[in-house]
């Protein structure tokens, strides 16, 4: 007997007014139909052999097998044009080999941002040394990453930043990265940058000096303007990075047009944290659950609009409504201990840079430990590995659990004191995919079986 193809598990499903919307978070696939359409895909999660599930549909609805067949057939394709059948095996069992590693090379910054999770400032007298930077780049390249991104602080305050760009790029044969605010970029360092090519991450909070500059200092936008020229002039690479905060959350779309303008590969956009400065301002800073959801719908369709102009708008929150998540549905969305290594201004390893300062999320020094090692024993690192949405307290009933992946678990554990406890976007979230879910129940196009 013919067997069907199975719909996703874990899927969303949503009703509004006796109309349904099904997301695949696998593909990013949207299907709309009625109540007995409803039933019908209820009725293949039970049954996949063609012929009893004609049968059964047949009874059920009160019709004959062949038009019940015809009708199946019809409904099926739809289905399958609309990205709702099938989905990706599980993520592959054993240790993952990161792409990543982020390298703290200082906590020495320009600028006092007000949001800085870092706390970044001044020159620390424990920071490493250019031969431990090198140490540091060699264990990266022995546990496979492919990727170095060197982070801070602001990495463009250290003299000697040619000569690690140089080490990662002609020594290891790695691909060099750079986040940056670019307020100190010179024309030879530009020069150098591109004959390496080394991709740029631009920290950027604003389309305007009042608005990026409320956060980042005065003069600053002026000066990161300035320094993409010189990245435009020697054809760097390079994608602009924004934190969304009550002063700019009126400016995404401004934001998304500079960055088309000057041609950035990206504009990726995340709500800001409260950790390091960021966590004194609180509510002065956090925009509300509203005013969020209607920034995370700007960015869906943004992701649209801009297709033609060759930039991607990154935007976590929406890539399983838009793209789809492949086989990390249900998986935490952070890439600690899964993509990346992260190494801080000291040598010290630990999940992501949202852990500074948690001294029990410190995994190890690289001074007196191999990266190797806590990669492959930490159980830090396995749970992050391991833990679905489904496991974590605060997810398992949650409605749209398929879409964030259970959200940030450093946020959780920064405002609640639990990796198990809801994070600061779940509110956000809730009333976002809600929303949204609720106006795709109102699209024109309903597939009736």
């Amino acid at each position: 007997m013919a067997q069907l193809e199975p719909l996703p598990a874990k899927r969303i499903h949503h009703v509004q007014d006796g109309v349904h919307i099904f997301i695949n978070p696998y593909w990013g696939g949207k299907f709309v139909t009625d109540d007995k359409g409803a039933l019908i895909i209820e009725m293949m999660d039970k049954e996949r052999e063609e012929e009893k599930l004609v049968q059964l549909i047949a009874e059920k609805l009160n019709i004959n097998p062949f038009e019940a067949a015809a009708r199946l057939v019809t409904f099926t394709e739809h289905l399958y044009k609309r990205r709702m059948l099938g989905e990706t095996d599980n993520v592959t069992s054993g240790t993952p080999q990161p792409d990543f590693g982020f390298l703290e090379i200082t906590r020495k910054c320009d600028t006092r941002c007000r949001l800085c999770y870092v706390d970044s400032g001044q020159e620390l007298p424990d920071s490493l040394t250019i031969e431990e930077i090198f140490t540091a780049i060699d264990q990266m390249a022995e546990l496979g990453v492919e990727n170095i991104a060197l982070t801070g602080g602001d990495p463009l305050t250290r003299k000697d930043l040619p000569e690690i760009l140089e080490y990662i790029h002609k020594q290891k044969k790695l691909k060099p990265a750079i986040s940056t605010s670019l307020l100190s970029l010179t024309e030879e360092l530009a020069q150098k940058m591109g004959d390496l090519a080394v991709a740029v991450q631009i920290s950027l909070d604003g389309s305007t000096a009042e608005l990026n500059d409320w956060n980042r200092g005065k003069g600053s936008f002026d000066k990161t303007m300035q320094g993409v020229q010189l990245l435009n002039n020697y054809r760097v690479p390079f994608r602009f990075a924004c934190v969304i905060n009550k002063h700019n959350i009126n400016d995404i779309q401004n934001l998304v047009e500079l960055g088309v303008r000057l041609g950035a590969r990206e504009v990726a956009f995340g709500k800001v944290k409260l950790a390091g400065r960021a966590a004194r301002l609180n509510e002065a800073v956090m925009p509300t659950s509203e005013e969020m959801t209607g920034a995370y719908h700007q960015l869906y369709r943004s992701d649209f609009d801009t297709r033609q102009a060759n930039i991607k708008v990154r935007c976590k929150h929406n890539q399983a409504l838009i793209s789809g998540l492949d086989n990390r549905v249900g998986c935490l969305p952070c890439g600690a201990g899964r993509t990346f290594v992260h190494v801080t201004y000291n040598g010290d390893v630990i999940p992501c840079s949202l852990f500074n300062g948690c001294p029990e999320f410190l995994l190890g020094n690289i001074h007196k430990d191999k990266l190797t090692d806590l990669w492959a024993h930490s159980p830090v690192y396995q749970y992050f590995r391991e833990t679905t949405a489904d496991d974590i307290e605060a997810c398992r009933n949650c409605p749209v659990k398929y879409l964030c992946g259970g959200g940030c678990r450093a946020d959780a554990y920064l405002s609640q004191g639990s990796l198990e406890a809801g994070c600061s976007d779940c509110e956000d979230l809730l009333t976002y995919y809600d929303w949204i879910l609720d106006r795709g129940c109102q699209a024109k196009y309903i597939t009736a079986f």
